[in-house]
This record gives C-alpha cells, structure tokens and sequence, in this order.
C-alpha cells in the first residue's frame, strides 16, 4: 500500500489536505466545502463535494485508500465521491451515517474494500453496491441493519469477505447471496435470524467461514449446507436449535470445526457426522444430550477436540464410546 505525501495545493480558494484533512492518510483527493455550504476549506462535516488533489506526477497503478474513519459523518450526498474511479479502499468506518444514497459508490468502479462498520445504517438501498464488480472485501458490522434486500449483493462478483454482525437482521431472502462464487468468509453472528431458507447457500462454492452463532435459529433444513464442499468452520452457537437432521453435514467434507455449544439439541442421530473426516474440533457443550448413539463419533479419525460438558450424560460407561 502506498503512502504519498505532497505539499498543500490550492484549489480555488482551499487548502487540499493531509496538512488541513489528517483522517486522509493516503490520498488522491480531498474534499472540499461548495460555496454555498456553511465552513471555511476543507471541514469533514460541511463539506460534501469530493476532488482531486493529483496532477500528471502520480501513478495509475498505486493502492489509493481514502480514510474517512472517525470523521462525526452523518450524512453522504449522493455525489461525494465523483471523479474518484481509480480508488481502491474506502474506509468510512466509525461514524454516524443513517442513510446510504442509492447510487452513492457507483462510479467506484476499480474499489475493492468498504469499509462501513460501526454506523448507524438501518437500511441499504438494493442498488447501493451496484457496479462493484471489484470488491473483495465489504465490512458492514456493528450498525442497525434490519432488512437485507433481495438480491442485493448481485454483481459483486469478487466479492471475497462479508461481514454482518452486529446487527438487527431478521430475515434472510433466498437469493440473497447468488452470485457470490468467490465468498470466502460470511459472518452473520449475534443477529436476529431466526430461519434458513433451504437454497440459502447454493453457490457459495468458495465458502471457508460460515459465522451464525448468537441468532435465534431453531431449525436447520436438511440440505441447507450441503453445497458448501470447502467450508472449514461452521458455528452455530448460542441459538435455539433442538433438532438435528441425519444428513444436514453431508457433503462437509472439508469441515474442521464444527461449533454447536448452547443450543437445545436433545438427540443425535446415528449418522449425523458421518463424512466429516477432517473435523479436529467438535464442541456440543450446555445443550441437553442425555444419550449417545454407539456409532455418533465413527469416521472421525482425526478429532483432538470434543466437548460435551454440561449436557444431561449421567452413565459414565457412555465416554467409552468417545
């Protein structure tokens, strides 16, 4: 990542950052306040048109990040970013925003990191991320999102790291995540998502890191995952499931952890794990396991770690199964 650093230049009558604007810390802009706004230069929260600050001396090729992270931003105006095509990483993290205009980020066309975590966001327009064919990575966590809209995320095609937690969301639509072949880690945790739909995760082929612990999920469809042949951690902890279908594993084949502490499965059945040759980690703690199966553990060769602490297992001749 580059860092560049060039004396103040003067565009009409203000001052281009870093000198006036510190949160830039590597820049090919700077913001500047119209005439018809209230503030003197360049003032984070009056200002609301975004310009260049390069000339023919910069390079096409670097790692332009704009950092606008702490800044007290409530609002974006639609047209902020005009003019900033070549920007790569946009960190607009830790403010007050509430509203994203609908085409706010549309002609970012070469960005590949967004950064939007720890606002105020309570609803994202359908088309707010259209044209980020380049994004990799999307952080929208610890703001008050409550509705992800149909299809939003379609078109992000590189897209490679989604994070959500923290948030309000209830509902998750089919469709929702079509499109994302190149979804490497999917965090969805301490939200209100109460149902999967069953081709929630078709598509997901690059899938890793599947985060849904602290929700409110009660039931898993029988082949919710069974698409995810490269997942290697699925947690589930901290939700209300009490039933688990005899083949929602199947096709897991790569999974390494599989996390189903505090929840209130009663049974497992015979076959559940059976395929997950690669898990080392399996942790079914404070659920209310009374009963193992002879042959619930068989095929997983390699396991170091299981934890069945605080279930209802009172025949001790059981852990010789284990």
């Amino acid at each position: 990542m580059s860092s560049v650093k060039r004396s103040p230049q003067v565009t009409e009558e203000n001052t281009c950052p870093p000198e006036t604007f510190p949160q830039i810390k590597e820049y090919k802009c700077c913001v500047r306040c119209q005439k018809s706004e209230k503030g003197i230069g360049y003032e984070v929260n009056n200002c609301t048109e975004t310009i260049y600050c390069s000339n023919s001396g910069w390079e096409s090729d670097r790692y332009i990040t704009l950092y606008l992270s702490n800044a007290n931003l409530a609002v974006l105006p639609e047209n902020v970013f005009r003019g900033l095509s070549e920007l790569k990483q946009l960190d607009l993290s830790n403010n007050i925003i509430t509203v994203l205009p609908d085409n706010v980020f549309n002609r970012l066309s070469d960005l590949r990191r967004l950064d939007l975590s720890n606002n105020k966001i309570a609803v994202l327009p359908g088309i707010v991320f259209k044209g980020l064919s380049k994004l990799s990575r999307l952080d929208l966590y610890n703001n008050k999102i409550a509705v992800l809209p149909d299809n939003m995320f379609n078109g992000l095609s590189d897209l490679a790291s989604l994070v959500l937690f923290n948030n309000q969301i209830a509902v998750l639509p089919d469709n929702v995540f079509k499109g994302l072949s190149k979804l490497y880690r999917l965090d969805l945790s301490n939200n209100k998502i109460a149902v999967l739909p069953d081709n929630m995760f078709n598509g997901l082929s690059d899938l890793a890191s599947l985060v849904l612990f602290n929700n409110q999920i009660a039931v898993l469809p029988d082949n919710v995952f069974n698409r995810l042949s490269y997942l290697g951690i699925l947690a589930l902890s901290n939700n209300k499931i009490a039933v688990l279908p005899d083949n929602v594993f199947n096709g897991l084949s790569e999974l390494d952890v599989l996390v189903l502490s505090n929840n209130q499965i009663a049974v497992l059945p015979d076959n559940v794990f059976n395929g997950l040759s690669k898990l080392y980690g399996l942790y079914l703690s404070n659920n209310k396991i009374a009963v193992l199966p002879d042959n619930v553990f068989d095929g997983l060769r390699i396991l170091e770690h299981l934890d069945l602490s605080n279930n209802k297992i009172t025949d001790q001749k059981i852990f010789l199964k284990v």
